[in-house]
């Protein structure tokens, strides 16, 4: 046996091979041959069958090249053929496997995997988007991304879905002219069935064939890449019990299916979905091998996390007692928020401390904030319709919280569709109601919500600090009777931008807020703009602070808070 290949095989069984993916699957010589290879620890023979040889069982009997592990070549098999291996038990019994490192595979129905493989190396042209994203430290960076659904995005007109190449063509612009860093794809790696949104992974190392071939997808990061916007994937290690980590080869089956992603598709980052499936001691080392991994290799990617945490600090590194990852979900934040805007007006009083509490948290861990698909679908409402009031009160509370969130501490993240208002529940069956934007109101809250990005990106005061009590100071946090926060976002040279967000139904004329010098301020962004479709009820041009001794900073300014208005002052 080649010795580098024995290198590998006992790499892969140490669980430190993390390009397993070279090692097993289908590859080809370059001169009509394809080479099979897969482990199959406690088989007795396994067969390679397929269309190719009409599925008998006993047509092509691999070699057991070392213990466990399998390998046949064979000429002439036509690509996208549909293959499996016939694994015969030490009790006699066969059963039929698809290829767990198959790079295409069936969908709709069926489960075998599909011969694909590169006619000749795919041809990236994002060698400069690669290089500043090596250069950028993401923490000190802004990041504001969309989350999409490939399915439910945008649809054809009969109905089918829009493929890998139609996505790089209409969502990659999209994104780009609306000012988001990042798109966010739910997962699209393999899976089992449209009612799990991709979250049940059949095919580790399988880009859906849902949207095409895997140099599809290849083109569509390709694509995002030149036109400046990063790609980050939803990404399983498997769910609770699916896997058993002590195992060196699922160790290298894991670690192997993030680097593909990241090394061989170029991904810009993975979001794990469910950190509750590592709770134990195998999956906390699985995890710090993959930070490791991911800092030695591609360590300009990012690595977030969501769900329950294991007890210590997730974004610290092994060394301190952490794993290592860049960013958790602040879920606490999305949970006490989304409950506050979904509270009737009457009551938001007495629910105040759930806008300020979450502060308390929002430096425990290097934050993601969100509102992600599984807080505005499957019987929650989508996020304009969680408002409560009357129609244009809920686009007035739309806008208001859009500011309170682009000026939280902690990274973005939005769920298609509610940057436009659409009011229905988001349904992965079809695309989003793109007509919605034939209405005024609509159209108006969308380029609200492309400024409102622009802004952020233009100002390092929404994310230069966003880890640290250095980039955020409240000035009135206790306000529950007008349903009033102000506070400051602070950038590394000290400049700040005031923010004040009124989640009230009534106007605030000359509300008093104390500053801490006698400069003159200025209105930079209202919500209410008549252009955003509000009422117009903005600020002078300069606001004149007026000394006061009952002010706790001996000064004060009035500004005009419309309802559920958010506004920022400079």
């Amino acid at each position: 046996m080649d010795n580098n290949l024995d290198i590998e095989i006992e790499r892969f069984s140490e669980g430190t091979c993390y390009t397993a993916y070279r090692l097993f699957g289908v590859h080809a010589d370059g001169n009509g041959a394809l080479t099979f290879r897969v482990w199959a620890p406690d088989a007795e023979c396994v067969h390679l069958v397929g269309d190719f040889n009409d599925w008998n069982i006993s047509a092509a009997l691999m070699e057991c090249i070392r213990e466990g592990v399998y390998e046949i070549t064979l000429k002439d098999i036509p690509l996208y053929s549909n293959y499996k291996y016939a694994v015969t038990r030490k009790d006699g019994s066969v059963y039929l496997m698809a290829d767990p490192y198959a790079f295409h595979a069936e969908t709709n129905g069926g489960s075998a995997s599909k011969v694909w493989f590169e006619k000749e190396p795919f041809k990236w042209e994002d060698e400069e988007y690669l290089e500043q994203r090596h250069g950028r430290d993401s923490e000190k960076s802004p990041v504001n991304i969309y989350e999409v659904h490939a399915a439910g995005w945008r649809r054809c007109e009969d109905g089918s879905y829009y493929d890998y190449e139609k996505l790089s063509l209409e969502l990659v612009p999209y994104v780009k002219d609306m000012g988001y860093t990042h798109i966010e794809f739910m997962p699209l790696m393999e899976y089992s069935n449209e009612d799990s949104l991709g979250y049940e992974t059949t095919g580790y190392f399988a880009l859906t064939s849902r949207f095409g071939t895997p140099e599809g997808f290849m083109k569509l990061v390709n694509q995002a890449h030149k036109a400046g916007v990063g790609v980050i994937l939803d990404w399983s290690a498997g769910k609770e019990g699916e896997f058993d980590y002590l195992k060196g080869q699922v160790r290298s089956f894991i670690l192997s299916s993030a680097m593909y992603l990241l090394k061989e598709c170029h991904a810009d980052g993975l979001r794990i979905g469910n950190l509750i499936a590592f709770r134990n001691e195998a999956g906390d080392t699985i995890l710090k091998s993959l930070s490791e991994m991911v800092r030695i290799h591609v360590p300009d990617a990012i690595i977030c996390a969501a769900g329950a945490g294991m007890g210590q600090i997730v974004t610290k590194e092994p060394c301190e007692g952490g794993l290592g990852l860049d960013y958790m979900w602040n879920d606490g934040w999305t949970k006490d928020t989304l409950s506050y805007i979904s509270t009737d007006l009457f009551f938001r009083k007495q629910q105040h401390n759930r806008l300020t509490f979450p502060l308390s948290h929002a430096y425990s861990e290097r934050h993601l904030i969100s509102v992600s698909h599984k807080d505005v679908g499957r019987g929650l409402k989508s996020l304009i319709d969680k408002m409560p009031g009357e129609y244009e009160e809920k686009f007035a509370g739309l806008r208001g919280f859009m500011m309170f969130f682009m000026s939280q501490p902690g990274k973005k993240l939005i769920f298609m569709g509610s940057e436009f208002g659409q009011f229905d529940e988001w349904d992965y069956k079809r695309g989003l109601e793109w007509n919605l934007l034939d209405y005024e109101t609509h159209k108006k809250t969308l380029e609200y919500v492309k400024d409102l990005n622009y802004f952020y990106l233009e100002h390092p005061q929404l994310w230069e600090i966003d880890s640290s009590w250095k980039g955020f100071q409240w000035i009135n946090a206790e306000d529950s009777e007008n349903s009033v926060i102000s506070y400051w976002r602070i950038a590394f040279d000290g400049s700040r931008l005031m923010f004040a967000v009124n989640f009230s139904g009534s106007a605030k004329e000359r509300y008093r807020i104390d500053v801490p010098d006698e400069r003159v301020y200025k209105e930079i962004i209202n919500s209410d703009e008549e252009k955003y479709g509000g009422s117009g009820m903005v600020n002078p041009c300069d606001i004149t602070p007026v000394k006061y001794q009952g002010s706790r900073r001996g000064q004060y300014i009035e500004v005009n808070l419309p309802p559920f208005g958010a506004v920022v002052l400079e």
